[in-house]
């Protein structure tokens, strides 16, 4: 994992992925906001959460907006603060409602 413990993630280091130009890739994905307001929203909220649970892992970085060098490449951008007090339950609700584990008998079937 890029942070391996989240709660002591400090505001320099978030300024640091800016700074060094770190990717997005399989493992990790930056969102400039939690627009969760519509129906469409919460799908791509728990497309991207179950789209990591499904694979390898990794995180998802709320508040960090992303930017496209002149090869494509995605890489992390400035720090957009997250102004929605209760967006961390909100986005677990979502997440809670909508992705689900695999079903093993699914895997037998195959």
């Amino acid at each position: 994992m890029f942070f391996e413990h989240l709660d002591t993630v400090t505001e320099a280091q978030l300024a640091q992925l800016e700074k060094d130009q770190v990717a997005e890739n399989l493992t990790l994905e930056f969102k400039a906001k939690a627009n969760l307001d519509k129906e469409e929203d919460k799908r791509e909220a728990a497309k991207d959460a179950s789209a990591f649970a499904n694979a390898v892992g990794g995180q998802i970085i709320y508040g960090i907006s992303e930017k496209t060098l002149h090869d494509g490449t995605k890489v992390a951008g400035p720090i957009t603060p997250l102004t929605e007090g209760n967006i961390d339950e909100r986005l677990a609700s979502v997440w809670a409602s909508a992705v689900h584990p695999a079903d093993p008998a699914d895997d037998a079937a195959d």
